[in-house]
């Protein structure tokens, strides 16, 4: 069992992850924010649908402070609050794409040729039901990617210094 990072090393890295996973849900929230200020009127699905963004992007805010607090949980927790970032998609008038902070999506367009493109932005939150139904589109969060195997790597490292520890303390 080798250790690749040094205990500072592996607690500054988590923090700064941390420190990212709030800023990215308090501006996308604030994104959001921004854009309900610019709606006459929310009912219904509208309004239950902007419910459930704000309740990912506050999952994600309480990802970070749960990971400032408690490390182990709180990246346990994030890995599932990147999987929900990591696959966007749309196919048979439904679409979901959900991406809290800046990400990179290498994105598919099968609807009539094969098309592949790249997009850069920061937070995105598409869901419909009855959209285009011959729309078929599939996009892959090489961000989220990359910060989930990151924490998966982090929790590998953390769970080393913990049986290293109680084998220590066994003996």
């Amino acid at each position: 069992m080798r250790l690749h990072l040094s205990e500072n090393q592996l607690q500054t890295q988590i923090r700064y992850f941390a420190y990212y996973e709030i800023a990215s849900g308090i501006l996308t929230t604030g994104f959001v924010v921004f854009l309900l200020a610019q709606t006459t009127s929310l009912l219904g699905l509208a309004l239950l649908l902007y419910v459930g963004f704000l309740a990912l992007t506050g999952f994600t805010i309480y990802c970070g402070y749960l990971t400032l607090k408690h490390p182990y949980r709180g990246l346990q927790l994030s890995r599932i609050s990147l999987m929900t970032q990591f696959l966007g998609f749309a196919a048979g008038g439904y679409s979901f794409r959900y991406f809290a902070g800046p990400f990179l999506a290498i994105s598919a367009d099968l609807t009539n040729d094969l098309i592949l493109r790249a997009e850069f932005a920061f937070g995105e939150f598409n869901f419909k039901i009855n959209g285009s139904s011959d729309t078929l589109l599939l996009s892959i969060n090489a961000v989220a990617m990359l910060l989930f195997w990151r924490t998966t790597f982090w929790l590998n490292e953390w769970h080393i210094r913990y049986i290293k520890t109680r084998v220590l303390l066994a003996e």
